[in-house]
């Protein structure tokens, strides 16, 4: 009878393990369709501003050109990866030691990857998403320039 009880107490928590993880699956790939948007914009890093959290940091971005004139998705418990409003973008994302002030940067959200380049040659490209980790959420919060 104990064999029996203990099948079923591990049966049901690896039933309540895949429930749980096809849910936040689920809200991952939501998460990830907002990114299919048709933006693109390019322009220079005016500014980078790296915390202590894996080089995770706002790169600045003085915008030439854009598919919108402003963007903002707000993101149940994340945060969308860049916000634009104007001539003005931030990218919330790691930042490469290749990257400086005064590269161009090309960003392209349905391939959901930025580009920086450097008197016209290519330093780096990055993948981005939508993203939950807390410590960068709070990070955003207290540095960036859109308040």
């Amino acid at each position: 009878m104990r064999f029996i009880s203990t099948i079923a107490v591990i049966g049901v928590g690896i039933l309540i393990g895949i429930l749980w993880f096809r849910s936040g699956s689920e809200k991952y790939d939501q998460h990830q369709e907002l990114l299919l948007n048709h933006v693109t914009f390019s322009g220079k890093v005016v500014t980078l501003n790296k915390s202590s959290n894996h080089n995770f940091g706002i790169i600045g971005i003085s915008i030439d050109s854009a598919t919108v004139d402003s963007l903002y998705v707000p993101v149940d418990a994340g945060f969308f990866p860049y916000r634009i409003y104007k001539n003005y973008a931030e990218i919330y994302t790691a930042i490469l030691p290749a990257i400086a002030i005064g590269d161009s940067a090309f960003l392209d959200s349905d391939h959901k990857e930025v580009k920086f380049l450097r008197n016209g040659a290519e330093l780096t490209r990055k993948q981005f998403e939508v993203s939950s980790e807390k410590p960068n959420m709070n990070y955003i919060k207290d540095y960036t320039k859109f308040k």
